[in-house]
């Protein structure tokens, strides 16, 4: 389990994030990319 991870600072720069998310969706996507217990194979 990862004590840091990296986020990408252009992502909340993008024009999907910055007009269609609500503040609510920002932070759950931030605590999805952030929680401890991640699954790294999510993605496959």
């Amino acid at each position: 389990m990862a004590k840091y991870r990296i986020v990408r600072t252009d992502f909340w720069k993008n024009p999907v994030v910055m007009e269609e998310m609500t503040p609510e969706e920002k932070y759950f996507y931030l605590y999805l990319l952030t929680k401890s217990g991640d699954n790294s194979n999510w993605h496959l």
